[in-house]
């Protein structure tokens, strides 16, 4: 039975996750209970119950505009005492292969500007195998080439590229919101990004659909190859989603 709430606490949650991709929140919003759904404009939030904690899962566009708006808006409905940017990266230090999950200690962005995390909620996860701590940068536009992920790794010093993680920052820092940005691998700096992927990954649904019916209107196996990279991607989305339940309940 749900447990009551008066009216404050019930728009309150302990720690809110934020993804870009449905493929990166589906894990998470299905280890929730006593879910509730809010719809946004072009964002929506998923609150549940997990790992002893109230919990609010917020799927967004990317784009810094629509990005802002539902951030802005989880922040000032919800007051969350924690914030995670989570979801999908891209490796770019050679020593770290797909599949790895990175939890960030600094967040840099294009044009170089530095913000520093502090991790002290999670020094427990620092002997994990799987778990590297690093830089994390995030782009429009993150590398696909293999050049390009080392020109990365050199300008930048990071460990990951993403999208998003450096603007959720910027408004968690604004409104004094404690921040963590853990990130999974689908891609390492070994090669450059399987061709079509951007099918699977792309932020817009419909620039995925048609890649879906390009991969199967050319054939060669391509459609299998794309479900190969999505289905690889889902099994990292799930271990992701576990090691945040993990995160979740040691966040005060």
């Amino acid at each position: 039975m749900p447990t009551k709430r008066t009216t404050a606490d019930a728009r309150t949650v302990d720690v809110a996750i934020v993804c870009t991709l449905e493929m990166e929140s589906d894990p998470i919003v299905k280890r929730l209970r006593n879910r509730r759904k809010t719809l946004g404009n072009r964002f929506q939030i998923v609150e549940g119950d997990a790992a002893g904690k109230r919990l609010a899962v917020l799927r967004a566009e990317p784009s810094p505009k629509r990005l802002a708006e539902a951030v802005d808006a989880l922040l000032f409905v919800h007051r969350p005492r924690w914030v995670v940017a989570a979801g999908f990266a891209i490796g770019i230090d050679p020593a770290l292969s797909t599949g790895r999950i990175v939890i960030a200690d600094e967040l840099a962005d294009e044009s170089g500007r530095i913000l520093n995390i502090n991790l002290q909620a999670a020094p427990e996860q620092r002997s994990t195998a799987d778990v590297v701590f690093g830089r994390l940068v995030s782009l429009r536009n993150p590398p696909r080439t293999k050049s390009r992920k080392s020109d990365l790794r050199q300008r930048t010093d990071a460990v990951a590229a993403d999208r998003v993680t450096f603007t959720v920052a910027e408004l968690c820092r604004r409104e004094k919101a404690r921040l963590l940005a853990v990130r999974v691998l689908i891609d390492d700096a070994s090669a450059d990004s399987a061709p079509g992927s951007r099918a699977v990954f792309h932020p817009s649904a419909s620039f995925r659909a048609g890649g879906w019916v390009g991969a199967f209107l050319s054939g060669s196996g391509n459609t299998s190859r794309l479900m190969k990279v999505r289905n690889e991607a889902r099994r990292h989305a799930e271990r992701l989603a576990a090691l945040l339940m993990t995160l979740a309940a040691t966040l005060d």
